[in-house]
């Protein structure tokens, strides 16, 4: 498209986008293809890992589990069915 465009058309804002989406598309598959995944490890190659356990003293069961760069924080708490009413919302400070 790009090599068609000699700069005195109107392009579409939706055509650049489909352009630009194919050829990240076709970069990345041919990246994978050749042994490198989009965050540059190899195929082999894999990220760090940790886990955490009873991070809260409130909850009955607490864990934070960590490979590279992404987190997942995870919160139990048992009782009785009547007090399922009982939420406490978490927020972040």
């Amino acid at each position: 498209m790009l090599l068609d465009y000699d700069g005195n058309e109107e392009v579409e804002l939706g055509d650049v986008k489909t352009s630009f989406s194919n050829v990240v598309k076709t970069e990345v598959r041919n990246r994978i293809l050749d042994g490198v995944r989009p965050d540059g490890r190899g195929s082999s190659d894999l990220r760090s890992l940790a886990a955490e356990t009873g991070l809260s003293p409130r909850a009955h069961g607490s864990g934070l589990f960590t490979r590279g760069e992404t987190q997942v924080l995870s919160l139990a708490t048992l009782g009785t069915h009547g007090k399922h009413r009982c939420l406490i919302p978490l927020t972040i400070e």
